[in-house]
Formats: C-alpha cells, structure tokens, sequence
C-alpha cells in the first residue's frame, strides 16, 4: 500500500513539473486567487468604485479557486497545452462547485452539531474543550471531508453532476487505505511545511534581513502548499478509476517495466 501510494504521488508530481503549461497555469491561478482575496480583505469601501472592487473580488474568488481544483484533478488525464487547460478549467469549474455544496453543508452540520456536543461534555468550553471533541473536529474537517471532497472533484471533473449518484463508491475509494495514506504524505508538504516556514522565525540582528526573510518564507509557504496539494489531488485522480490506466502508461522518453506498478494499481482495482 505503500509503495503504491508512493509511486501514485511520484507520477502525479512527474507530470506536474515535466510539462510547462501545467506548472504555468496552476501558478497563474493561484496568484490570480490569492490578489483576489488580498483585495477583498483589504479594500475599503468608502467609495462606489471600493464597493464594487470588493464585489469583484467576492465574486472572482470561488471561480478562481475552483477553475484550479479543476485544473488540479485533471493535469494528469494527459492534457498539456496551455490554452485547453485553462479552458477546461473555465469550462468546468461549476461542476466541482455544485458538488462541494453538499459537502459544505455537511461541514456546517458538523460544526454545530460538535459545539453543541462539546457543551454538553464541558460545562466551561471556554476553559478547557473536551478531548473527544477535539479528535473528532480534527477527523471530519482535517481528513474526511477533504478527502471526500477531493475524491467528488475527481469524480465531477470525469463524468460532471453524474458524481453525486455515486456516493457511495466515492466515500468507499476516499477512504480507501491507499488515498489516505496520499492524503497523509501530501499533507506533509502541503500542510505541515508551509506551518512550519510560516511560524518559525530565523533570529537577526538586521530589521531589513528579517523583513525580507520573512517575505522569502511566506513566498516558499506559499508555493509549497500549492505544489503539495496539486500533486496530492493528482495522485488521487490516479489511483480513481479514470487514472488507474495513466500510471501504466511510460511518459515521453521514458522506458518502464510493466512490473513497475505495485500491487492492485497494476490490476486496475479499488482498495
């Protein structure tokens, strides 16, 4: 399981930074994205012209963000140029969004109905929260429903809304030993990292230097989550059965034996 969880996670970042126009349009939308939330949090709204910047933005946002889910699910199909890419990103972000609406909604039952659980085993919650509490806030909003998610986004972007009939295959291959064990190595890179760069600061003498070592840090953060993320939802997408066949299949140049795949990945099965 683990060499197959690997070796997925291997492929997906071979073809995320083999080819050029995949790297350029995941880091062209997400600068996109983040000027966008940088301008909504920041803009005032004095005025009409501010008022309607921050609508711009609140609206640009979630397209921005799901045009690269898009784009993250769907760079290891074999899709290279530039131009489809992005249009196919522009063309089928709203399906990734309709479904994460009932994944959204979950979550916010799910927050509720644990603040509600977490008053009733702790009399002050705001003196000390209930370790059970805590374990299952971790569980459901740091794996489950991304891993959920992320495996819908896979689903949508292969056959569109058809995806939301097929829950019960999808949470059965979300769950599946092997992509949690991607969820688990991706977040390393894509979440522990880009925490450590963000919170750990170099002692220096020298206001400037640590200034622009900060900057350099949140820029690498920054990058790292991206390139953690893509590649993980990458190799999702390549162990779901639309991208089984992908991992069989020798990129340019390259000479690969048919016993390179592992295990059930070689067989075309779901775990």
């Amino acid at each position: 399981m683990f060499k197959q969880a690997t070796f997925a996670l291997r492929s997906a970042a071979r073809q995320f930074f083999s080819a050029w126009p995949v790297l350029a349009a995941g880091v062209g939308l997400y600068a996109v994205l983040l000027a966008a939330l940088y301008l909504f949090f920041t803009t005032p709204e004095a005025q009409l012209w501010q008022l309607g910047l921050t609508l711009l933005s609140a609206v640009t946002a979630p397209i921005l963000f799901f045009m690269l889910q898009t784009l993250a699910v769907s760079y290891t199909h074999g899709q290279t140029a530039l131009g489809s890419l992005l249009r196919q990103a522009g063309r089928d972000f709203w399906k990734l969004f309709v479904v994460s609406l009932p994944v959204g909604l979950l979550a916010l039952l799910l927050y509720f109905a644990l603040g509600w659980l977490n008053l009733k085993l702790s009399p002050h919650p705001e003196e000390a929260q209930s370790v059970v509490v805590s374990g299952l806030k971790a569980f459901c909003f740091w794996l489950a429903l991304p891993l959920l998610t992320a495996h819908l986004w896979v689903a949508a972007a292969r056959e569109g809304l058809a995806a939301l009939k097929h829950v019960g295959q999808t949470l059965q291959q979300a769950f599946a030993p092997r992509s949690v064990l991607i969820y688990a190595l991706g977040w390393i890179v894509f979440g522990l990292l880009p925490y450590a760069l963000f919170f750990t600061r170099t002692p220096v003498k020298s206001a400037w230097l640590d200034l622009a070592l900060l900057g350099a840090r949140i820029t690498l953060a920054l990058l790292l989550a991206l390139v953690g993320w893509m590649v993980t939802l990458g190799a999702l997408a390549l162990v779901n059965k639309a991208g089984l066949s992908q991992l069989s299949q020798p990129q340019p140049g390259e000479v690969r034996q048919p016993t390179e795949i592992p295990g059930s990945l070689a067989d075309g099965q779901i775990s």
